[in-house]
């Protein structure tokens, strides 16, 4: 396993816990594709303690990233803030597969590790995935992709229809009168 600075040996940390507070590279967190890209390193405080043969990390974390406007493709620079936080247990002491248990909502972030050393590499990066908006646009006046050919309406006009076709079977409806209150 290559060593990085998110890399703890279990037996050196003790109820104390060790204090994280680093700049990670970017690519430690394998956070590149074309919808979503680091483009700043991260920057991470927390802590990670032993309480019993268990580990509890909680710790806050800053980066910017690249995302796509969700109406015209184009690239969006947002900061990313968030909390990250899990529970590691030793392989050995999961529950067994099918026995009923309790669901405790703290159980949804337990990571099970096999070995002497656990990683908090995969912890972050899920909490950075989850920071980032599903849907942001470039500005409120972004006018998108044309729905026919596609050209991106920020930058060009086109000649298509911008008429919406309706559905002949809802053409009554056009013959509907309402009242103003």
């Amino acid at each position: 396993m290559e060593r990085h600075p998110l890399l703890f040996n279990v037996d050196e940390i003790s109820e104390d816990g060790v204090k994280i507070d680093l700049l990670g590279n970017r690519e430690l967190f394998k956070i590149n594709d074309d919808d979503c890209s680091l483009t700043q390193d991260v920057s991470l405080q927390g802590d990670i303690r032993k309480i019993y043969e268990e580990l509890y990390f909680k710790g806050v974390f800053e980066t910017q990233a690249k995302l796509l406007c969700c109406r015209c493709l184009g690239p969006v620079v947002r900061s990313l803030k968030g909390e990250a936080y899990c529970k590691f247990v030793p392989k050995g002491l999961e529950p067994e597969l099918g026995a009923e248990m309790e669901i405790d909502p703290a159980g949804i972030d337990v990571e099970y590790f096999d070995g002497n050393t656990v990683d908090l590499i995969l912890t972050v990066r899920d909490a950075i995935l989850l920071a980032a908006p599903s849907a942001i646009t470039c500005g409120e006046q972004c006018r998108g992709l044309c729905s026919q050919c596609g050209v991106n309406l920020n930058k060009k006009t086109c000649d298509c229809q911008t008429g919406i076709e309706v559905d002949p079977r809802f053409e009554i409806l056009k013959s509907l009168k309402f009242k103003n209150k």
